[in-house]
């Protein structure tokens, strides 16, 4: 890729990718900045491993650039927490390495949940290629994860759909029984007695329904540029 195309971006996004550099040496920051500014992306900043963390917990990224030998807290760590966190586990995070022959350093980041690497120094049609991929495999998990909150709602809509149509059918047969011979003048003590046990057990069987769906909760995929959210059907 050259520097004058553009990164692909899913026609859904409204916003460009958000991307994260985190280095404790503010040069290195500013020399990927330098490399990343004209591509159209969101380009923030952090300085140490706990700037990171605060600056996901703000807003999270679609992607991290992340330098592993940091003071205090190092790449690794600060990885680890991003993926117990599920707000951020599925952030794509591509990691720095000092020089190629760091295997062992390579091996443990992917062991942590790290998607890729780039050795220093950087170069750029290297650096734009990896972070495309991660990005556009991002794309393609987050579309998984909607067919699959589809998948679901379908098939909830359909038991629902069984659970609430059978006592629905019996109440209004019910009613509309008793009405007729009301207004014939005709209602035994027998055939009302049995009606209305038949609506007030169905109105209690849609009753529980309802409530059970006020407990469910939905994994939502909002873009394909964030990760998911849940929708809370009690609030809706």
């Amino acid at each position: 890729m050259n520097g004058s195309e553009k990164p692909q971006k899913d026609p859904g996004l409204e916003k460009p990718p958000r991307i994260l550099i985190v280095d404790d040496v503010p040069v290195n920051i500013a020399m990927v900045q330098a490399l990343l500014k004209s591509e159209g992306y969101e380009l923030v900043s952090a300085e140490s491993g706990d700037e990171a963390l605060r600056s996901v917990e703000e807003q999270v990224p679609d992607l991290i650039l992340l330098d592993i030998q940091m003071p205090d807290m190092d790449g690794y760590e600060v990885c680890e927490r991003l993926r117990k966190n599920p707000e951020t586990e599925g952030v794509p995070v591509i990691m720095f390495t000092a020089t190629e022959s760091a295997s062992e350093a390579k091996a443990k980041g992917l062991r942590i949940g790290a998607n890729d690497y780039v050795t220093k120094p950087v170069a750029k049609d290297e650096l734009l290629a990896r972070i495309e991929t991660q990005l556009r495999l991002k794309v393609l998990e987050n579309q998984r994860l909607l067919t699959e909150q589809l998948t679901l709602i379908n098939q909830m809509v359909t038991t629902l759909h069984h659970e609430i149509n059978n006592p629905l059918t019996g109440i209004l047969g019910y009613t509309d029984m008793l009405l007729d011979k009301m207004s014939r003048k005709v209602v035994p003590l027998d055939e009302i007695e049995k009606a209305l046990v038949t609506i007030r057990d169905g109105s209690r069987r849609i009753r529980d329904v309802m409530v059970k769906l006020k407990e469910v909760t939905i994994p939502v995929v909002e873009d394909y540029s964030a990760g998911t959210s849940m929708i809370d059907i009690e609030e809706s």
